[in-house]
């Protein structure tokens, strides 16, 4: 099986297996080649990872359409934040047997998504008005696995409720490997962490360790894209990690009068310095770079919580 991230229109396949990428562009300064949703296609069943927010289900349906896929057998739900799973109850709608698989943590949410709207709406404010409201999931969709198809790995983090998945040599990583973006120059990519608060650095560093032990062959990031040799591209996600906690930690040191936003500007400046990966941001398109900075700082932040409790 090949796997091409040209467009969704550019199949390649071993004539049984195919596996596309369906960029959901959001109606945002720079919310393109962000959020995304992967759909694999087999002789037995159809299958997608992620499904976006509801206000991109239309594109979603609309390009599945266009590869012919009028019936999808299961949804493997990374998390529940609402750029990866906000639409999955609208597209029940379109396809109302389709099986939802999603973890344990997760599932009274999705019956009942009240408490995720709100927190979502004060957590993100226009932004989670511009993805739309997410649908509840009829307890008839939730299921808890889909046999030998799809191996489910616990990997929290991110989220709590924070599942990864392999199918055959491919893993889908949701956010536990970091936010990725290839095409930068031929060679270069930009990754950075996906840790908001509240973070955990040990329990982030536990999921990469059974990631790392699957020993899959390509690694597809919920935000954005693929890389192949997966290990390799999740021991760069490790390292930064931890290159991330001592950098911060030392602006810290240095500004004990300084607020928390002054801490995470002066430690995205010298991140950018000392993180050749996360470096690439300079050479990401400037739309691009105004949505990544929002988000940087969040994960900056999120690492500020998880210094400052290891402190007290």
């Amino acid at each position: 099986m090949r796997l091409d991230l040209k467009e969704a229109s550019d199949r390649q396949n071993d004539c049984s297996t195919a596996v596309y990428l369906i960029d959901l562009p959001q109606d945002m300064m720079g919310f393109r080649k962000f959020i995304s949703s992967w759909v694999v296609l087999t002789k037995d069943y159809n299958f997608l990872v992620d499904v976006g927010p509801s206000s991109t289900i239309p594109v979603l349906i609309k390009k599945m359409e266009s590869l012919g896929v009028n019936l999808i057998d299961y949804v493997f739900l990374t998390h529940i934040h609402l750029d990866h799973a906000g639409g999955i109850g609208h597209l029940i709608e379109r396809f109302p047997k389709l099986k939802v698989v999603a973890h344990e943590k997760s599932k009274s949410h999705l019956l009942n998504p009240e408490i995720i709207w709100e927190g979502s709406k004060k957590t993100l404010g226009e932004v989670a008005v511009k993805y739309g409201e997410i649908k509840p999931v009829p307890l008839e969709n939730l299921v808890d696995g889909a046999g030998n198809m799809v191996k489910i790995i616990d990997t929290p983090g991110h989220a709590a409720h924070h599942l990864s998945f392999q199918f055959q040599d491919i893993l889908f990583a949701g956010e536990a490997g970091g936010v990725y973006l290839n095409g930068l120059n031929e060679n270069e990519f930009y990754l950075r962490p996906a840790t908001p608060p509240r973070f955990f650095f040990e329990t982030a560093n536990s999921s990469l360790d059974k990631l790392l032990a699957l020993n899959a062959e390509k690694i597809c990031y919920g935000h954005y894209g693929f890389a192949r040799d997966a290990n390799k591209m999740l021991n760069f996600y490790r390292n930064q990690i931890f290159l991330w906690k001592d950098i911060i930690k030392t602006v810290i040191d240095e500004s004990i009068h300084k607020s928390n936003e002054e801490i995470a500007l002066l430690s995205f400046k010298k991140l950018l310095k000392e993180d050749r990966i996360f470096a690439g941001y300079l050479k990401l398109d400037k739309d691009i770079q105004q949505r990544e900075r929002y988000f940087v700082l969040n994960s900056i932040k999120g690492f500020l919580g998880y210094l400052r409790r290891e402190q007290d």
